[in-house]
């Protein structure tokens, strides 16, 4: 047979010491349960606190005073500016402003054609400048003058008039009837011309 083995002393006293605790605990829960509530007092406190104060306002008073130096300022006082009416007068309509209109000057022709009046080689024609027909003509530069002799008589046509020399810019000597002469105006000015066997024949070329 074995026996049991004995547990130290140590361990013992540990269990007793515990078992001991419970008790105690427990006999106190159940003393506190059986207690009755009156026998239960929760101390109040005697001390009386007593707090009184005097809270005062004072209202401002309703009179402003006036900052040193202003006390004579006069109140200003805003007024709206009226608002002006439209003006309008019945049946007047304002005339509209005219632009500027640019006239274009017209295209100068490159060829104009000169014709040696009938009946030119007497006296005459020159009193209504008919002697060359048209009498003054305007062209180009670089534009070319053809002159034709519709007369039955031969003429010249040579720069310059017949109080001065020949100008020398251009002359068609003795051209007959029925034939015609050309000349190119390459410089812009005022060409004056006549006729060396007719002196009273006279013309105006406008190049430009």
């Amino acid at each position: 047979l074995s026996m049991p083995k004995k547990k130290p002393d140590s361990a013992m006293r540990l269990e007793i010491w515990i078992i001991g605790v419970m008790i105690f605990l427990t006999v106190g829960i159940f003393g506190l349960i059986a207690a009755s509530p009156d026998d239960v007092s929760v101390p109040k406190s005697t001390r009386t606190v007593e707090i009184s104060e005097t809270i005062s306002v004072t209202e401002p008073t309703s009179s402003a005073v006036p900052a040193p130096g202003f006390e004579d300022v006069p109140e200003m006082i805003v007024r709206e500016k009226p608002v002006a009416e439209e003006f309008s007068v019945e049946g007047f309509e304002a005339e509209p402003i005219p632009s500027e209109v640019s006239e274009e000057q017209p295209m100068l022709p490159a060829t104009v054609e000169i014709n040696v009046a009938e009946g030119s080689g007497v006296p005459g024609c020159d009193e209504t400048n008919e002697c060359f027909i048209p009498y003054e003509v305007s062209i180009a530069v670089g534009g070319e003058v053809i002159w034709s002799n519709v007369d039955s008589a031969a003429h010249t046509v040579t720069s310059g008039n017949p109080s001065d020399e020949p100008g020398g810019v251009f002359d068609s000597s003795l051209f007959m009837a029925g034939t015609t002469f050309s000349h190119t105006f390459d410089e812009a000015g005022t060409y004056e011309y006549f006729c060396m066997v007719h002196p009273w024949m006279r013309g105006i070329i406008q190049v430009s």
